[in-house]
């Protein structure tokens, strides 16, 4: 086996690994069957993946929205067919993610790394949804810090820390 055959394994078997810790099982099992046998249509990467259509489809659903597989088009006499092909190198990006979020933050601020986060995180989004998700993830990092807060001033008066109550966080005139 030649080197650059060898590499292209690796790669193969690398990206695979990481869909499969992302997005699961069955994902990593679409792409492991893609990356060793190249563009299948949905009853063929049924048939190889010995996994029900309507999960196989689920798993090609995430990796589209997350640009892992590649659509395309292919005719056969009176019915079309599409074919998915894997996106290895989309796939071995998400290794840079980390990376990416360091300079963003730096660069830009916090709030647009916690937009490219959520991307990360969720693939293609309406913007609705994009900004849904940022309320919500805010929404958790600004209760997380309170929590912090309460435990490190129930530290510095020297007694243990005090639990925190959602009463605690609410207005008076709501309890």
């Amino acid at each position: 086996m030649t080197r650059t055959k060898l590499r292209e394994t690796e790669a193969s078997a690398l990206a695979c690994d990481i869909v499969a810790d992302a997005f699961g099982h069955d994902c990593g099992l679409v792409c492991r069957v893609l990356a060793q046998r190249g563009s299948m249509t949905l009853r063929e990467l049924a048939r190889e993946t010995h996994l029900r259509s309507s999960r196989c489809q689920q798993a090609i659903l995430v990796m589209i929205r997350h640009n892992n597989i590649r659509i395309m088009q292919q005719e056969n006499n009176d019915e079309e067919d599409n074919l998915y092909q894997i996106n290895l190198e989309a796939v071995l990006y998400r290794l840079r993610y980390p990376r990416y979020l360091l300079h963003i933050r730096e660069c830009y601020g916090k709030t647009q790394e916690l937009l490219f986060e959520v991307l990360f995180q969720h693939g293609m989004l309406h913007t609705h949804e994009l900004f849904a998700r940022i309320s919500f993830n805010q929404y958790r990092l600004d209760i997380s810090r309170t929590n912090t807060t309460i435990l490190e001033q129930g530290t510095n008066l020297g007694s243990s820390p005090k639990t925190a109550h959602l009463k605690d966080f609410l207005p008076d005139n709501i309890i």
